[in-house]
This record gives structure tokens, sequence and C-alpha cells, in this order.
């Protein structure tokens, strides 16, 4: 059940190249599932729409949230300048999340950009797991985040794009290889589209159970506007209540 929640802002600091993360301390006691995400209240007065915020992680006891956003816009612009004590309304938690069931013990994430934060939740709430993480990045100054992923995964995969770190290219090539040598019980994935349907051609040839957050322009967040439509076989639906995690076999690229 989503709320709205006033938070106290803990810190806000970049942790890479034009990407941000926030921690605010909020309400204790709320059930969330990793991928659902919140609707951040920027406070300035000419921003009425909240802007849509993927969990990082939750901290049931503390009432502590973490959010790793990327600065793309107004909203965003305004978002890095909060300061340690200020308060921001958010709505949370919004959304259907991953279905982690107890049968899924070795499982593959797949990460894009800033798709990559909400990942990072799943291995925190399961940890007992046994965890290959493909992270895909522009350059190296886009990395975030490189030793929690690396330490909390059996093997970490890091590409960009121009090369600088990792693997030359996109987050497919390295998940390929290892398709070859092992099959997951599950993945996980989320990122920009030109990566998730990337990610639906690759796993073609295999049958492999796999759920996408998808990445959508939201105007309300509540069902209400229908802007963050996402086409699937069952026809369009909301990602913010329909998703933002859906069966990968049902999204129509």
């Amino acid at each position: 059940m989503s709320k709205e929640i006033l938070t106290t802002t803990l810190y806000n600091k970049e942790v890479a190249r034009d990407i941000f993360e926030i921690k605010l301390k909020g309400e204790s006691g709320l059930k969330f599932i990793p991928g659902q995400f919140a609707h951040i209240a920027i406070n300035q007065s000419d921003l009425l729409l909240r802007r849509p915020l993927s969990i990082n992680s939750y901290d049931e006891k503390s009432g502590e949230f973490v959010f790793i956003y990327i600065v793309v816009g107004f909203g965003t612009q305004v978002l890095k300048t909060a300061q340690k004590g200020e308060l921001i309304s958010i709505l949370a938690p919004l959304g259907v999340g991953f279905k982690v069931l107890k049968n899924y013990k070795k499982i593959f994430l797949v990460g894009g950009g800033i798709g990559c934060a909400p990942l990072e939740s799943i291995i925190d709430a399961f940890p007992k797991r046994e965890y290959y993480s493909f992270l895909g990045y522009d350059c190296d100054k886009s990395i975030y985040h490189f030793d929690e992923f690396e330490a909390k995964s059996k093997q970490l995969y890091i590409t960009t794009v121009d090369g600088s770190i990792g693997h030359e290219g996109i987050v497919t090539a390295p998940l390929k290889q290892e398709l070859e040598k092992s099959i997951p019980d599950v993945i996980f994935a989320c990122g920009p589209t030109p990566m998730l349907k990337a990610l639906k051609e690759t796993l073609e040839p295999y049958n492999i159970k796999t759920y996408i957050s998808v990445e959508e322009r939201m105007g309300c967040g509540m069902g209400g506007c229908a802007v963050c439509a996402c086409n699937t076989i069952n026809g369009n639906k909301k990602a913010c209540i329909d998703g933002p995690v859906f069966d990968l076999s049902e999204v129509i690229f």
C-alpha cells in the first residue's frame, strides 16, 4: 500500500557523471518489493508533477530510502540541489516489483545505465542466491556502485559503449557468452528500451523466464493520465500501476 511520506534529506551527492545518490529518512515498516518506485515532489512552485525514481534500497527498520537518479531535465536539476535536512514529499512504494520465487537460485541481473540501480535491491532483499550481474554504461565516468555489485555478485561483467572499461559494446555481448556456459533460473533486467529490445532478441533461442522493468515517461504516476503506456500482447498497459515490471515475453517493442 503506497502512501505520502514527508522525508528528510540525509545526503545528496554525485556518484558518477550527472548521476546522483540521495538518501531520505522516511517512515519505517513499509512493505517494499524490489523494482517498485517512488514519486518525488520537487521543491519548486512551478513544478507541479512529481518525478518517478526507482528505489535503490529501503531499510524497513530505519525508514531510510536511497535513490539513484540521472540529471536529465529541469526537475532533476532542482532535485540535485537538495541539501541535508531539506524536507521532500514522496509517494511510495508504487508499482509492481520483481517476483523473486524460492526456486530462483541462480539469477542473472542485466542493467543499463540508471537501470542498474533497482537491481541492487534484489540482491539486498534475497542475499542467499547466486547472482551474475551484467551492467552496461556509456563510459567509465558513468559507472556507479561498482564495488557494491562486485561484492554481492558471484560474477560481474561491465560493458561500456566506448570501451573505456570492461567489455566494449553493449551488455548483451557478455550475456551471450555466459549463456553458452550456464543457464539461470530467471533473468531480471532494467534499462533503456533499446537495451531491453536487444535482450529480447538475445534470449529468443532460450526458454528463460525473464522480467524487465521498463523506463517509460510518467505523468501522474497513479494510472490516471496513461502517459506511460507500454505495448504488450494483451494491449496497452500502464507502467505506473501494471508495471514497471513486466514479463519480457509479453512486451512488444
